[in-house]
């Protein structure tokens, strides 16, 4: 049986990646876990708020540490990480998608701005009451990274694709 292992330390820091290139960071509760994956957990309120909310969630892996229960699971196909304290409330819910995943007035603001853009990530991050949503965007020339919060959109990064000089040599 293989035993998986993660180790958060200094926070949870979200980053997103294009073309290889760190765009946007998100700061998340510092937590420290250096505990092995587990199927269940023995906390029974985290446990019942848990199963409660995400019924039907599959991959389910438990983590441990400090009266703080991390959870990665899967849910419609979108992978799913939540931050629980001891007595079953959530400190942070990030929810990995794609352009689907996207609610329909903040994909309908980000189509009007950028026709040109096709949405490659939009990643949810729910922490205390505040909801933000990063969204990826890629086109032929170039990416762009939005952050989604409130009714606001803003530019985070925009990236332009540049052709390697061997490739523009050849034409």
């Amino acid at each position: 049986m293989k035993k998986e292992f993660i180790s958060l330390t200094a926070g949870f820091v979200i980053t997103l990646f294009m073309a290889g290139t760190a765009l946007a960071q998100v700061q998340l509760p510092e937590i420290t876990i250096t505990e092995s994956a587990k199927s269940t957990i023995t906390n029974q309120k985290v446990f019942t708020s848990f199963n409660t909310a995400f019924k039907g969630a599959t991959s389910v892996r438990w983590f441990e540490s400090n009266n703080r229960y991390l959870v990665n699971f899967m849910m419609d196909d979108i992978r799913n990480h939540i931050l629980y304290t001891k007595k079953g409330q959530i400190i942070y819910h990030v929810l990995y998608g794609f352009e689907k995943n996207l609610p329909s007035d903040l994909l309908s603001q980000v189509k009007s701005k950028y026709k040109a853009y096709a949405v490659n990530r939009a990643i949810n991050i729910k922490q205390g009451g505040a909801n933000v949503w990063m969204v990826n965007l890629e086109n032929d020339k170039g990416y762009v990274v939005l952050r989604m919060a409130d009714g606001d959109m803003n530019e985070v990064r925009t990236l332009r694709k540049t052709m390697p000089d061997e490739v523009r040599a050849s034409l």
